[in-house]
């Protein structure tokens, strides 16, 4: 049995949380990342135009995979799930995986089929899921629709609709947990009591109760904020009580790197300071598939 001091723990995986409320600057945080690293982009909520601020060297290290989910056809967290399973393909008209349609049509060119296999991507890449939040209306739509029932009102939902939904959304958390390439997912906020009684502004995922407990799945949590007018974020699990935020690193983050140093990059520091020695990324000699480019119709 290998010891800790022997694991190279820092330099492996990274899975990071990042939410809060609308227009904080959530997708552009975690945009900026294509500085260091590719970006294998999933899009459930049709707010990767933000990206397009990025400079184009940057763009073209960002792989864009649309996933249209409504709730008349919720095929987000089904699609997802698929995908965190392992090697698939991705339907870009229906952002279906293994669309038997696409398959039939057999047009690369009017109905392209992307094939994906996130397992097979080197520590040089990052997996983007954006967003919890519609994964959530996702996952509660499909089992709706399982059950018959569509454009329902609230008075339909029934706890087991709710139970089994949530069941959906934790084994793709566990498997988020669980993979062995950098992750980064986005969510937006709610308020939640959590077991010592206290409202805390916590990431959204399916019901509340499931939401007390979407921090654990994560080695980093970040809450972003506007304060005094500008975006600000906030990874410290002691900065403030009602706030879910932190890092098993003990990693701050600073607005200038942004999310790099929680995946080995290293920090910028004022000049009386000596910076830090960046952490190597750890490459393999796999091949990635190819893959569609940021791009905007």
């Amino acid at each position: 049995m290998p010891k800790l001091n022997t694991l190279d723990l820092v330099g492996d995986a990274q899975h990071v949380l990042v939410y809060g409320a609308p227009k904080t600057g959530k997708t552009e945080l975690v945009g900026r990342l294509s500085k260091h690293f590719d970006l294998f982009w999933i899009d459930l909520e049709n707010g990767s135009t933000t990206l397009t601020k990025l400079p184009l060297e940057q763009q073209m290290k960002v792989d864009l995979y649309r996933i249209n989910d409504t709730p008349k056809k919720p095929v987000g967290i089904v699609s997802a799930l698929k995908i965190f399973e392992g090697k698939t393909t991705l339907c870009e008209v229906h952002g279906k995986t293994n669309c038997a349609l696409c398959k039939k049509a057999n047009d690369q060119e009017k109905n392209p089929i992307y094939p994906i296999d996130i397992h097979n991507q080197t520590r040089d890449t990052i997996v983007v899921l954006d967003s919890l939040t519609q994964l959530s209306a996702s996952a509660l739509n499909h089992v709706l629709n399982l059950d018959g029932i569509e454009n329902s009102s609230r008075a339909e939902v029934t706890f087991n609709h709710y139970g089994v939904s949530n069941i959906l959304l934790t084994n793709l958390m566990t498997m988020i947990q669980n993979s062995r390439v950098h992750v980064v997912c986005i969510s937006h906020e709610t308020n939640v009591v959590h077991d010592d009684k206290s409202e805390k502004i916590t990431p959204t995922l399916g019901t509340k109760n499931l939401s007390r407990g979407c921090a654990k799945y994560f080695d980093h949590v970040v809450l972003m904020e506007i304060k005094n007018k500008k975006h600000t974020g906030m990874s410290s699990s002691v900065a403030t009580n009602n706030k879910i935020g932190g890092s098993r690193l003990d990693i701050d983050i600073s607005m200038k790197d942004g999310l790099a140093p929680f995946f080995g990059i290293a920090p910028t520091v004022s000049k009386d300071k000596p910076a830090l020695a960046a952490k190597p990324k750890v490459s393999s000699t796999t091949v990635t598939p190819s893959k569609p480019k940021l791009k905007f119709n």
